[in-house]
């Protein structure tokens, strides 16, 4: 299991560096206003797909490795692919409905709107497709597909830059971002059916009988995981709609670039939980127990790994983003205990999305409220200060109630 972790750390690094390199150019190259609203445009996408995905694609992970072991696996696979086909097409009914609003809402603009519709129609089947492969354990090929994704978004959006460049006069870098951003879905579509064409083919004949135990059992687990999964959306990304509400474009670009140099954190934090969603739906307490002792052996060196981030970050900041984007290194020291602490945490937590989806909905619910309420109050006081002392607020109370769930499940073993 260390292997399968390393590789997907490793994949997820190098593709969320990719995508990192491509914020700190875009930071570089738009004004304040354009990087916050750019960045508003990314979490529109990101949130939009979570919520109307609502767990669908977690959810396959678990049913496939935990329901009906006398099914062959091309059997599960055959009925998840028919879920997915329904589910498919009335999530992009509900997504066009929703973006309508959203654009009255945001006052986007026609590319906008086309930009943000296009990215959700392929992240859908993007993340299908890893979903199939994540349910299988087939790291090696999860970690390519998982790698190319950032890797087509940043190549065309840096394409579009570098032909506005060279060829067009008077260059508005804000639109050019949203050509290639336009550009990404086309080239991740084919890509997608080029790699893992073989995850939307049938191989055995489903029976209507197995198809709506399927949809039963599929929907019980789906619930509670997606509940939390939008909980967990929304108390990721309200910050940026609170931000862009009360302070503006330009401080949500100032935010924008500090959280996306922090989420490098939750990158391992994400590979973890990816790989033990996978090998806990078929474990018991025990898996649990040695979590436990795992992680108490690398919890000494986070505070050690935190220290050293505080104090590089005016550095950092000055380095990567510019004069403009000063205040930002504070914002950013702020953050890391949140996301840093995360480490020691979702390993954790992961056990309790497989065996008590229930209990992580419940505790998503709470920090939604507590996130939500804070920043909504120290906002209007203490500006972006205020919200990332809401987030690790927030995050503070998710430990405390994962870790005493935790002793009493394995208190007995």
């Amino acid at each position: 299991m260390k292997k399968d972790i390393i590789s997907v750390i490793f994949s997820n690094f190098f593709s969320a560096g990719i995508g990192f390199s491509l914020n700190v150019i875009l930071a570089r190259i738009l004004s304040v206003e354009s990087y916050g609203k750019i960045s508003l445009i990314f979490a529109l996408v990101a949130t939009l797909y979570t919520l109307i995905d609502f767990g669908f694609n977690s959810s396959q992970v678990i049913y496939f490795n935990r329901e009906r072991k006398d099914w062959t696996n091309e059997y599960r696979a055959d009925l998840i692919l028919r879920l997915y086909i329904d589910w498919f097409i009335k999530s992009n009914l509900i997504a066009a409905l929703m973006i309508i609003l959203l654009a009255v809402y945001f006052d986007l603009k026609g590319l906008e709107i086309l930009c943000v519709f296009s990215a959700f129609f392929s992240y859908t089947l993007f993340r299908f497709s890893l979903a199939r492969i994540q349910s299988e354990a087939l790291w090696a090929r999860y970690n390519r597909l998982n790698v190319l994704n950032n890797l087509i978004k940043s190549s065309c959006i840096m394409l579009a830059l570098l032909i506005g460049y060279t060829f067009l006069e008077g260059n508005n870098y804000y639109d050019l971002t949203l050509i290639g951003y336009l550009l990404y879905p086309i080239v991740l579509i084919l890509l997608v059916f080029i790699f893992v064409a073989d995850k939307f083919r049938f191989n055995e004949k489903v029976s209507r009988r197995d198809y709506l135990a399927a949809k039963t059992g599929f929907s019980k687990i789906m619930l509670p995981v997606g509940m939390s999964a939008v909980t967990v959306i929304l108390m990721m990304r309200m910050d940026v709609f609170i931000i862009e509400y009360f302070l503006g474009l330009k401080q949500l670009g100032i935010y924008a670039a500090s959280n996306s140099l922090a989420l490098v954190f939750p990158i391992i934090t994400t590979s973890i939980l990816q790989v033990f969603i996978q090998k806990s739906s078929n474990s018991n307490e025990s898996f649990l127990a040695s979590i436990l002792v795992q992680q108490k052996r690398i919890a000494k060196y986070l505070p050690i790994i935190i220290l050293f981030f505080v104090v590089l970050a005016p550095y950092i900041f000055d380095l990567l983003y510019g004069s403009e984007y000063k205040s930002g290194a504070s914002i950013f020291s702020i953050l890391l205990f949140a996301y840093i602490g995360g480490i020691f945490f979702t390993p954790v937590e992961s056990y309790f999305y497989s065996h008590y989806p229930k209990r992580i909905l419940y505790l998503r619910f709470y920090q939604l409220l507590i996130s939500s309420c804070l920043q909504l109050v120290l906002i209007q006081t203490m500006g972006l200060f205020g919200v990332a002392i809401a987030i690790v607020v927030t995050r503070i109370f998710g430990w405390i109630y994962i870790w005493n769930l935790a002793q009493k499940v394995t208190r007995h073993v």
